[in-house]
């Protein structure tokens, strides 16, 4: 196994991304699921030994949630704006609360979901329905 996989297997494990982790182990050493999973477990096990674990994994579940959260939260702040000026609403009061609430949910999903491809799939449906709003905003504003 070279250093970058090693490397890779680390930061998954560090960012709660088990499943990552054992992908990144069977595609490097060519054994099956079962042994990667053992063998990724004692990777765990000896990492959760080290100096500081505790604030490197919190600091790679932040790092992880705001990746996820804050792309989907630019795409809900624009449809919030749209919705704004649609609706003659304080275009500031309300892009703020739609940004911070698609922000929240957006970090509560990237903790929820361990693996990459469903954390990637749940995003773009979820980036899917801002620009669903955006277009609704801008229907709603040529109907007024």
């Amino acid at each position: 196994m070279h250093q970058d996989q090693t490397l890779a297997i680390r930061v998954y494990l560090l960012g709660d991304r088990f499943p990552d982790a054992v992908d990144v182990y069977c595609a490097a050493t060519g054994a099956d699921r079962q042994e990667a999973v053992r063998a990724v477990a004692a990777i765990y096990d000896e990492l959760r030994k080290e100096d500081r674990y505790r604030l490197k994994a919190l600091w790679f579940r932040l790092s992880k949630s705001l990746a996820i959260g804050v792309p989907l939260a630019i795409e809900w702040l624009i449809a919030g704006c749209l919705w704004a000026w649609a609706l003659n609403l304080s275009v500031f009061r309300t892009a703020k609360w739609v940004f911070i609430g698609s922000l929240l949910f957006g970090m509560l999903m990237a903790q929820a979901i361990k693996w990459r491809p469903h954390a990637r799939a749940a995003g773009s449906i979820y980036g899917g329905l801002a620009i669903v709003a955006a277009l609704a905003a801008l229907l709603v504003k040529a109907v007024r």
